[in-house]
């Protein structure tokens, strides 16, 4: 039996968000597959429209990127990728200081968004290497097992765990502001 090619199959409803109306977007909604196969036209009804259809909305569930535009005290201004502008808290465990150098290197954050809670700001996200390292902490302290090394070009420093220590470079200079002490059992210059 021949199906009649004016009456197009009728789209099942989605448990998702329903595509936008005209009036809610600015964009035009695709129109909607209809596949002959009901499997595929389930699976088609769960993945839902096209991002470009979609207005900028928050995420409903899980874990979303996002850019910080503001920080002010243990809250946060983020811009998801789909253009939304959302307040969101910072949860207990974030400093934050390292939203603040987040927003100012332009570094991406993650928000979780939960279906029964408001958003909140998780961590931050390392997305490219770093030009420049700074450590800044009341003590810095590195440990290593077998040997420590600090390399800069032509000059080196390196540490070893039987307190072997060499210094390497083109020209080396020590400068004190007080006394300047050289202690061994044997010194020898050159």
């Amino acid at each position: 039996m021949a199906e009649s090619a004016s009456a197009p199959e009728a789209k099942p409803a989605s448990v998702h968000e329903a595509a936008p109306s005209a009036e809610d977007s600015p964009f035009e909604a695709a129109p909607a597959p209809s596949p002959s196969n009901p499997e595929v036209a389930g699976l088609l009804d769960y993945v839902g429209e096209p991002a470009a259809v979609r207005p900028s909305t928050v995420p409903r569930f899980g874990l979303a990127a996002a850019r910080v535009t503001a920080v002010s005290g243990r809250r946060a201004t983020v811009r998801f990728r789909r253009g939304a502008v959302v307040e969101v808290e910072l949860a207990s465990e974030v400093d934050p200081k390292l939203v603040r150098l987040a927003e100012r290197e332009r570094q991406l954050v993650l928000v979780d968004c939960s279906p029964d809670e408001p958003p909140c700001l998780i961590g931050v996200l390392q997305t490219r290497l770093p030009e420049v390292v700074t450590l800044r902490a009341a003590e810095v302290e590195i440990d290593a097992s077998r040997s420590l090394t600090l390399r800069s070009g032509r000059a080196g420093l390196r540490l070893r765990a039987d307190g072997e220590v060499e210094l390497v470079g083109s020209r080396i200079s020590a400068a004190s502001r007080g006394l300047m002490r050289l202690v061994g059992r044997v010194l020898r210059l050159n």
